[in-house]
């Protein structure tokens, strides 16, 4: 075995002889050992003239591979048959011969197998080359079968099934017995039954039609071949007459419990069929079974239910004669069974509030069945009256303890803010218990006064005493997980370790409560524990887990973090994985009732009356959020642990919790889309609980073509909330994403460089593959070459010039002027040489193309002089060039050109000074690109966006791409041309044309839209999540909710819990400010009555209106007044980021303490209010702080809304929504999650960029 360092003697060597070693390895053979193994007999029937089939097996004991040898069959010890045994590998087994043998005589034989009879082999061991096993054989058999059929009823209608007794017996055993049956008249029927297995069964079957004859006979055979066909009987269908159609519901068992699973049973009848049968739950009108031609159907199981949920259901039935019949209502009220939890009532107070840290998860989730449950007592409900929901459908009422949960990143770094205020503005504590060790600064404003504390009294603060101890882990399932670890890396610093080829897990030194104490929690809140809801130590499934505890009204125990005695005569509930010897082992202390996977879980949840709404979640969220100490905030870690909360939220809004861990918009939607579809859910609210990271709420909209280098292109697609570059192989469809913190586009290549735009950096050129900028300054539409990279960047005095930086310079980022005039300078492209840069260039009014030869020193620099400089001086505009060609043979420049009246495509030879007009069509031909002899450009001749190819050497024009679909933004090199296309599905994908086969294919689907316009982000939450198609019309009433951490989003949750229970006003605010200080105010008035109707102002008590630039300035004081107070605020003017002109910021908001005083509603259509994509400083996101704030929702903009006022109405992205949400929400009783949709789908207002911040379940119609 050899080694040899530089093989091809590319590297210059001082010593060449030590380049290479070798080692010399020697194989050894082992040993052969040969087993009769096994004889194996293929005959069910052994009788003398029957044919029985042996197969021999040989075993290989033996450490080398066997020779070839003979093998000895003898029966009774005369040789059967000699056969051939082929080599046999270690351990291997041969098996390839079948030995016939018809035995001529009565009794046992003895079978015996010699290997390697021969005796060629030396073998250790010839011992067990023998085999001998004993075999009987019977008499010969020549009787068939004897056979009996008959069926009843005697006389059969055609309302009867028909049951055919079949008996059969024969001494040597049955192969078969087959039952035929058939009709001749129109539709002809064939039915029957085959049995291998019995000699005597019934076969039902039926009803047959009137009138008509029914045949049947029976064929039997036995073991000996011997068949007996019986003669064909038959009998005639009697008509049976004189019944209407009746149809039946009824449920098994007859009187379920709360352990029992149900079975709904619909039965019809009529004389002459019945059409259709269908079981209906009675109280949504909601159709569950549905079949046809059927006269009985069954639904379920369904449950088990808790104790005391009525249920009610009722049959449809259809006859053939088109009658309709309903059956009486099945009314099913759930039994209780006895062992039953009991709360201890004397340790809960109305009023009450918990308060938790976010640091230790399982904490949190112990509290979701502590703190809500179903209640059947009607003596609790005024006990516990501020926490009780009731719903005039059911028995029981909802019991809701607002949780706390407030974020700790450390003693003196915690968020308690959102926790002060929901105490002093929205509920109003009659105690607060504390679980876990509060930090000093917590317990300080807890008693201080009102408003910077919450003025509490010591004795209304409890504080429960646990033990704490490190090693704080979380774990996710590997499988689902597994392929987002870099990405976490690489994106958040999160180091996850594989656990067991299991979990993904990842532990902190946040403290959490031992296991003792979180089992001394149920034992507080509950009286008596008879039984408990145990779930697999796995976060995701933990949270539907906690949800299912809640309903049953069982505390939730962690596997592994408990102590087993705990459950010692418990009924246990399992939620997740668990192996044989977990459940064995829990078996040994408690009674198993169930074993709920996932699947089974949703099912129970369902039946429960919890699928009516879905909280979609990333279950990977506790690692993905922003860390940007804030000293003004005095915490630095936000958008972290959204999902900890779903369970709260899932159980009080009736909704499922669908956690997908992934990254990608297309992936959560198709899996959002197959949940709702699977579940058969009928127009759920999604609830979408998660920050932007966690599940993107808009995609990147970039102007970039793809870039192509080789047999691999790059294009951007969206990682983590981020832009990344993604490279795959033309060729073999490998591929790569550099995942990098920060937004990278416009992805361009050179020789040893791969790099993009770094957005994070300032918009510098950087190399995406070592990680580093290339270019000091702000660059943009960069193009490789190659060794050199041109790229435009933004002048003060020009507004943008040129330049071009050497990837192997010394100094990285030493970059040198193209093009650094008076005049603007922009779009360069550089040859594949490096021996000409191109560009656009305005002169005067119009553009030129200009291109410089590049001239290089000794060094390797560039010298840029103007003696090489050339301008294309032509009639009309000339843009967007592309160049290719050597310093030797001359260059071809490309470019779009306007000359015509119309964009066409024309080419310029620097060797000659020629110029050809490519295309000549009267549509617009733009964005050339162009390789060698190729090239390729975006065509508008056939009405849309198709890609077309031109060969300068045959002076052929090729069509690439004409779909009905825009296909844009073509790149090309002499093997490949790559195109975008937007799909019907709202999705983009990447194209790819091979030159030389003419072949075009899919490469990937990329989240990035290339659309053509000013908005650099296009929210998905409406476009994709809320809708089927993708289409922008939304099916689904979809609101997304996110805090800055826990603290906010907690009080969020609970006073959206509880927000009948909350006091509120009827007060409004409206706020024309305008667009500018041009807008008159008799305009501006006018314009709010366009959403401000009679019908709506009747709803409220009083409201103010304040219109133009001047009368805001000037009022403001007041108007931040009315805002903290008033129940409704409408905001028309501009916004950013982090804030709405002229009325208030983020800043304001969380600085100024500006809470509401009520729980609000802000319709604002202020730009950019929710581009979290766009801000630097993510935690200052103007949509997040109005729900921190108090309010219950807003509209948020991803990016600019392009608005403006035109006399009474305003044209613009958010407005439009203002007359739907007032109308249904505000005078109508909507969820406001479907007045905005109605909103959008009525007008598409916002389709782009507008998206509804808060639950979409809220009925902000409060006083009916």
């Amino acid at each position: 075995v050899s080694f040899i360092a530089d093989p091809h003697g590319k590297v210059d060597e001082i010593f060449e002889d030590n380049n290479d070693i070798s080692i010399d390895v020697e194989a050894i053979p082992g040993d052969i050992d040969l087993e009769a193994y096994k004889l194996e007999i293929k005959s069910d029937f052994l009788a003398v003239g029957g044919n029985a089939t042996i197969r021999p097996f040989i075993r290989n004991l033996g450490k080398n591979r066997s020779i070839s040898c003979v093998g000895t069959l003898y029966v009774d010890g005369d040789v059967l048959q000699n056969f051939s045994i082929s080599p046999i590998r270690a351990n291997g087994i041969y098996a390839d011969v079948e030995i016939h043998w018809t035995p001529k005589e009565m009794g046992p034989h003895n079978l015996t197998l010699w290997v390697d009879s021969t005796e060629i082999i030396t073998e250790e061991n010839e011992t067990n080359n023998f085999l001998t096993i004993t075999v009987n054989v019977t008499g010969e058999d020549s009787n068939p079968p004897r056979v009996n059929v008959s069926y009843t009823p005697s006389t059969v209608t055609e309302r009867d099934n028909v049951t055919f007794h079949v008996e059969a017996y024969d001494e040597s055993g049955l192969e078969f017995v087959s039952l035929v049956i058939y009709t001749l008249t129109e539709p002809t029927i064939h039915a029957g039954k085959t049995d291998t297995m019995n000699a005597t069964f019934n076969y039902t079957c039926g009803p047959f039609p009137r009138n008509s004859v029914v045949y049947f006979y029976v064929r039997a055979e036995d073991k000996a071949g011997n068949r007996y066909e019986s003669p064909t009987y038959n009998f005639t269908v009697q008509s049976y007459y004189g019944e209407n159609l009746t149809v039946n519901i009824y449920a098994e068992p007859e009187n379920p419990t709360e352990f029992d699973q149900i079975m709904i049973y619909a039965e019809a009848s009529y004389p002459y069929g019945v059409k259709e049968l269908s079981i209906i739950n009675y109280k949504y009108n909601h159709t569950l079974k549905r079949a046809e031609n059927v006269s009985r159907i069954s639904f379920g199981p369904i449950g088990p239910f808790s104790a005391g949920v009525n249920l009610s259901y009722i049959a449809r039935a259809v006859d053939v004669d088109g009658h309709i019949a309903y059956s009486d209502i099945l009314n099913i009220t759930i039994g209780e069974v006895g062992f039953e939890n009991e709360r201890n009532l004397d340790v809960y107070a109305n009023g009450m509030v918990f308060l938790t840290s976010d640091a230790d998860w399982r904490t949190v989730l112990t509290l979701v069945p502590i703190s809500m449950w179903r209640e059947y007592n009607q003596s609790i409900f005024s006990i516990l009256d501020r926490h009780v929901i009731r719903d005039a459908f059911f028995a029981y009422a909802t019991v809701c303890i607002p949780t706390l949960v407030y974020h700790y990143e450390s003693e003196d770094r915690i968020d308690t803010n959102p926790i002060i205020n929901f105490l002093n503005y929205r509920w109003n504590p009659s105690k607060v218990v504390i679980i876990g060790d509060p930090p000093e600064d917590l317990l300080n404003k807890l008693i201080a006064d009102k408003p910077v504390g919450a003025g509490l009294r010591e004795d209304q603060i409890e504080i429960i005493p646990v033990e704490m101890i490190e090693n704080n882990d979380l774990n996710v399932y590997a499988n689902r997980a597994l392929r987002h670890s870099a990405g976490l890396y690489n994106h958040f610093g999160v180091n996850l370790d594989v656990i067991a080829n299991f979990y993904l897990s990842n532990s902190t030194d946040l403290p959490r409560l031992s296991d003792n104490s979180l089992w001394g929690l149920n034992q507080r809140f509950w009286k008596e524990i008879n039984k408990v809801v145990i779930t697999e130590d796995e976060y995701g499934i933990s949270l539907l887990a906690a949800e299912y505890a809640s309903l049953i009204d069982a505390p939730l125990l962690f596997y592994g973090h408990f102590d087993i005695k705990d459950i010692e005569n418990k009924r246990v509930y399992l939620v997740g994985n668990f192996d044989q010897s977990e459940i064995s082992e829990i078996e040994g202390y408690a009674q198993v009732e169930a074993h709920l996977s996932r699947e089974e879980l949703i099912d129970r949840l369902k039946s429960a009356g919890l699928g009516e709404n879905i909280v979609l979640i990333n279950p990977l969220d506790p690692w993905i959020g922003v860390d940007d100490y804030t000293p003004r905030l005095g915490f630095g870690k936000f958008y972290y642990k959204q999902s900890l909360l779903a369970p709260f939220l899932a159980f009080t809004k009736k909704a499922l919790i669908l956690e997908i861990p992934a990254s990608n918009f297309t992936e959560i939607d198709s899996a959002l889309q197959s949940f709702i579809d699977s579940e058969n859910l009928h127009q759920p609210h999604i609830i979408i609980l998660a920050s932007p990271s966690a599940i993107p709420m808009a995609r990147p909209n970039w102007l970039s073509h793809p870039a192509l280098r080789g047999n691999k292109v790059y294009f951007e697609v969206l990682n983590y909330g981020d832009m990344d570059i993604k490279r795959i192989d033309l060729v073999n469809g490998t591929s790569f994403i550099f995942p990098i913190e920060g937004d990278q586009y416009s992805p361009f290549v050179a020789e040893d460089v791969e790099g993009a735009v770094n957005r994070d950096r300032n918009n510098r050129l950087f190399d995406i593959c070592f990680l580093y900028s290339l270019t000091l300054e702000e660059s943009s539409f960069p193009e490789g070459g190659g060794r050199n990279i041109v790229f435009q960047m933004r002048s003060d005095e020009t507004r943008h010039d040129i330049k071009m930086v050497n990837y192997h310079e010394p100094i990285i980022g030493d970059a040198y002027y193209i093009a650094n005039s008076t005049m603007d300078e922009c779009k360069p492209d550089i040859s594949e040489d490096d021996g000409a840069v191109v560009w656009q260039q305005k002169n005067e009014s119009e553009w030129d193309i200009c291109y410089i030869y590049l001239v290089y020193d000794g060094n390797g620099k560039p010298v840029v002089s103007s003696q090489y400089k050339h301008v294309i001086e032509k009639g009309g505009n000339q843009k967007n060039p592309s160049i290719s060609g050597s310093i030797t043979e001359g260059y071809k420049i490309v470019y779009q050109d306007d000359r015509n009246g119309n964009w066409d495509i024309y080419l310029y030879d620097t060797s000659n000074g020629s110029e050809i007009q490519i295309t000549t069509d009267r549509s617009h031909q733009i964005l050339p690109r162009i390789s060698g002899d190729i090239v390729v450009w975006q065509d508008n001749r056939n009405g849309n966006w198709d890609i077309y190819m031109y060969n300068l050497s045959s002076g052929e024009e090729t069509p690439v791409a004409t779909s009905q679909n825009p296909e844009v933004k073509p790149e090309v090199n002499k093997k490949w041309i790559v195109w975008y296309e937007e799909g019907k599905d709202g999705l983009w994908y990447l194209w790819s044309y091979g030159i030389s086969t003419g072949r075009k294919k899919l490469v990937d689907v990329t989240e990035v839209s290339h659309t053509d316009t000013h908005i650099l982000y296009l929210q998905v939450d409406d476009r994709f999540y809320a809708s089927k198609g993708n289409d922008g019309y939304m099916d689904y009433p979809t609101g997304r909710i996110f805090g800055l951490t826990t603290s906010d989003l907690s009080a969020y949750i609970a006073t959206d819990i509880l927000f009948d229970k909350m006091q509120k006003n009827r007060k409004a605010l409206i706020i024309a400010r305008g667009l500018s200080e041009d807008d008159e105010r008799d305009v501006l008035i006018n314009y709010t009555k366009t959403f401000w109707t009679t019908e709506v102002e009747n709803e409220f008590t009083n409201y103010s209106v304040y219109a133009t630039y001047e009368e805001v300035n000037s009022s403001r004081d007041q108007i931040i007044s009315e805002f903290l107070d008033s129940y409704l605020t409408i905001f028309y003017d501009h916004g950013n980021e982090r804030g709405l002109a002229g009325f208030v910021s983020s800043e304001d908001l969380e600085m100024r303490n500006l809470y509401a005083h009520v729980p609000s509603f802000l319709l604002n259509a202020g730009c950019a209010t929710g581009a979290y994509n766009k801000l630097k400083v993510k935690q200052w996101l103007f949509v997040i702080h109005v729900l921190r704030s108090g309010r219950m929702n807003c509209l948020g903009f991803v990016d600019i809304g392009l608005a403006r006022l035109s006399k009474t109405n305003v044209l613009c992205d958010g407005h439009g929504l203002n007359p739907s949400i007032l109308s249904l929400s505000f005078a109508n009783n909507k969820t406001i999650g479907e007045s905005y949709m109605e909103g959008k789908n009525c007008c598409s207002c916002g389709s782009d960029v507008v998206i509804l911040l808060g639950d979409p379940t809220v009925e902000p119609r409060w006083w009916d």
